[in-house]
């Protein structure tokens, strides 16, 4: 992954053309490939669909249509978001088919500003505390896998700090013990 890439700095050299989207995708899906297996980060991935985005926000930066700072940026949003035609589980076997036929607002304006679905984040069912999901499984920390990120937005937090993704919707703090002795 990028070394010490922020949106910011990422968004000037997508501006800039040093960078394309595509290319900072395939870096993330790389990074998932092979981060994710060990730390259950995501329920969900869209990589076609976040694959035709990315395409879509290089023809617009090329075009001088430039959206602002999230154009051509990979993010993820915890399971909880609706995306319509995109699984959305809540954490939950009790969705764990339903497709939502709206987008929740948040995930609309990130689109509207250019940004790249990877997936949907791991979480705690119906985001209602706790530090994972019983139907999804543990999220580990790509730090000490033995430790959970903490909360609800566990795989948030996973995927951003292990380099998968740059924008998550979703933020937890602190380390809990997975396996308390």
């Amino acid at each position: 992954m990028l070394p010490d890439a922020t949106i910011t700095t990422l968004g000037a050299a997508l501006r800039r053309g040093r960078l394309t989207a595509a290319q900072l995708l395939e870096e993330c899906l790389a990074a998932v490939e092979e981060r994710d297996p060990a730390l259950n980060a995501f329920i969900t991935l869209c990589g076609d669909r976040a694959m035709e985005a990315a395409r879509v926000a290089e023809q617009e930066i090329v075009r001088g249509r430039y959206r602002g700072p999230m154009h051509g940026i990979p993010y993820g949003v915890k399971d909880i978001f609706a995306t319509a035609g995109l699984r959305t589980t809540n954490g939950s076997k009790v969705f764990q088919d339903h497709v939502p036929s709206v987008t929740s607002t948040a995930v609309r304006n990130l689109d509207a500003a250019g940004g790249v679905l990877v997936g949907k984040n791991n979480c705690a069912e119906f985001a209602s505390g706790g530090d994972h999901s019983s139907f999804h499984g543990a999220v580990h920390n790509p730090w000490g896998l033995e430790y959970s990120p903490g909360g609800s937005s566990s795989g948030s937090g996973a995927a951003v700090a292990a380099g998968m993704l740059f924008g998550p919707m979703g933020i937890s703090y602190g380390l809990v013990r997975s396996n308390p002795v």
